[in-house]
């Protein structure tokens, strides 16, 4: 049964209720992207599909529009797929669980995927309507959140316009029109077991509020790996016993909010006391962010052998003693992130350690520097690196005819003069100015919340306002 289906524009939340239906979170969108394809086929929409799973559609111009430039919207078809630890769904086969509340669409017990999937379906319904606009080129782009691998890979060579509509903000009102460059960093570590002794417990660390490593990294919000890394270090410290595994984060791109790792102890009374302690303090720490914050003891019902005090020392060293969260902030205006990094990812098994960082920074030179660092780090614990997913930052346009037009439309339509800004999280702009020289872009959006969390909301009336600025401005170019 539809759910979205009475909600307006309805042409806009079809095709966001369809995407909700087919899982498409990154390294997943096969599926989605034959999904599009055979709509634009049966649309009879000229479409594009490369081996990245990247794919571009045409629209031609409309009647007394023939001799205006084109124009390009663009958004990425894969989201961040996370859910509650006792969430039923798959995510890699089922459908989201999408409900209205209080006007604001979520989806009980995942993420949404409004980003990007709401842009994704304002583009479509673009191609599909008989709009007054320009041409206009789609560029649905892959894997955009594991790295922007898609974007990267994609041939734009047969693309000719020049002016740029991203559809990847979730502010309204807000126009982005700069934003950081990054990479994804990988350690793995080898690792050696030994034989028990005591008893095997975990500790879980949960209810952390997490959120975007770029966009709400300033906030200063606990990364739960790196939370139970000291809980750890201090716990081992203060009363013996091994590490035997460990795992915390889902995302390169997502703050942990939560963690696990089970140990061999033969004090589990005085880990008990220490973990309430541990507890306690993180709260008066974290009160204002992470309210919710809890660490927990169990026994544990079975575990690996524990590992060596070298390898427990070399990973406890990895997870807690790198740099983590804001490095800098801009010189012309400390409220903005200049480089940063987050932890995302830690997975153990019998033999290693993969450890995951996404870093950002809006200076090449600082994004390697960070990069170096953390290298030398994993160098010290014997630990291989690699580095993916670079990419430059969205350099701001003094120049940007694009941007005015934007502006008056937005001031015409609102009364009121929209914010102009650079962010400290990545966008596709960045990549597609570098293939596309002289590139004039604007990142827009409607209001979302708590992306790339099970919190993660989309507003209803704010989707329908900016679907209509976007209409007006196509009308304007």
């Amino acid at each position: 049964m539809s759910v979205l289906s009475n909600l307006e524009p309805r042409a806009v939340w079809k095709h966001f209720e369809a995407i909700c239906a087919i899982p498409h979170g990154s390294g997943n969108t096969v599926a989605l992207a034959d999904y599009i394809a055979a709509w634009a086929k049966e649309k009879g929409i000229p479409c594009v599909r490369d081996g990245a799973g990247n794919l571009r559609l045409e629209k031609a111009a409309a009647k007394g529009y023939e001799d205006h430039p084109p124009v390009i919207l663009q958004a990425h078809i894969d989201m961040v797929a996370v859910k509650d630890a006792d969430c039923p769904l798959d995510l890699d086969t089922d459908a989201l669980d999408v409900f209205v509340e209080n006007g604001w669409v979520g989806a009980a017990g995942t993420s949404l995927g409004g980003d990007d999937g709401i842009g994704v379906a304002m583009a479509m319904a673009v191609l599909e309507l008989p709009l007054p606009a320009p041409a206009v080129t789609v560029l649905l782009t892959n894997d955009e959140e594991t790295g922007m691998f898609g974007v990267t890979a994609m041939d734009l060579s047969e693309v000719t316009a020049r002016r740029l509509i991203n559809l990847d903000s979730e502010e309204e009102g807000v126009f982005t029109v700069s934003c950081a460059g990054g990479a994804r960093v990988n350690f793995h570590l080898p690792l050696d077991r030994v034989q028990p002794v005591g008893e095997p417990i975990t500790l879980t660390l949960s209810g952390l509020t997490g959120g975007h490593s770029g966009a709400e990294i300033h906030k200063g919000r606990a990364n739960g790996t790196k939370l139970l890394a000291a809980a750890i270090k201090a716990g081992v410290q203060e009363l013996g016993g091994c590490l035997a595994d460990f795992d915390g984060g889902s995302k390169d791109n997502a703050i942990p909010t939560d963690a696990t790792a089970t140990l061999w102890v033969e004090n589990t009374a005085g880990w008990e006391a220490f973990c309430q302690n541990f507890e306690a303090q993180a709260k008066a720490r974290f009160v204002e962010t992470d309210p919710a914050l809890t660490l927990t003891l169990t026994a544990a019902t079975a575990a690996q052998p524990p590992l060596t005090a070298k390898s427990a020392a070399a990973l406890l060293a990895l997870v807690a003693d790198t740099p983590d969260g804001v490095q800098a902030k801009e010189a012309f205006d400390d409220t903005l992130v200049r480089t940063s990094l987050n932890l995302g990812i830690l997975r153990t098994a019998d033999s290693a350690a993969v450890i995951t960082f996404s870093v950002r920074s809006s200076v090449c030179a600082e994004r390697d520097a960070l990069i170096t660092t953390l290298k030398a780090a994993a160098a010290e614990q014997n630990a291989a690196v690699s580095v993916s997913g670079v990419y430059d930052p969205w350099e701001y346009r003094a120049d940007s005819p694009l941007r005015e037009v934007m502006v008056d439309t937005y001031r015409a339509l609102t009364g009121k003069t929209p914010v102009v800004m650079g962010i400290h999280a990545g966008l596709e702009c960045g990549p597609l100015c570098g293939k596309l020289p002289g590139l004039d872009a604007v990142s827009i959006g409607a209001d979302m919340r708590a992306i790339h969390t099970t919190a993660e909301r989309l507003s209803v009336d704010s989707t329908a306002r900016i679907w209509t600025f976007l209409t007006e401005t196509l009308a304007r170019l």
